[in-house]
């Protein structure tokens, strides 16, 4: 089991906008999950660090994550799904932007 942890952000760089835990895209940081079956559980941190538990997911992540630039476009372009079965992660977490959270992830390789 890993656990990622901090302050959910929204970083918009002319036209394209990406999820971020701390400094780094959400979809960057579980994209070694694709094709996996993991569980997943959000919490969120309410000021005597006490952590809540939001919503839990299990089932088949898929999670696609490009960053880089295209020709005709300026700046960093982002693209990032992150999705468990039919629940939209990165929709959930957009609920959560200026919040502490911790997200919890068990996974199983499938063969």
């Amino acid at each position: 089991m890993r656990y990622f942890s901090g302050k959910i952000m929204v970083q918009e760089e002319k036209g394209s906008e990406v999820l971020m835990l701390r400094t780094i895209p959400v979809a960057k940081l579980f994209a070694l999950y694709n094709e996996e079956e993991i569980e997943l559980s959000i919490y969120q941190l309410n000021p005597q660090q006490e952590k809540i538990l939001l919503k839990s997911y299990q089932g088949i992540a898929e999670v696609f994550f490009f960053e880089g630039n295209q020709m005709f476009y300026t700046g960093t372009k982002y693209v990032n799904d992150f999705w468990v079965n039919d629940e939209d992660i990165i929709q959930e977490l957009e609920t959560l932007v200026g919040k502490d959270v911790i997200i919890l992830v068990k996974n199983r390789k499938i063969k």
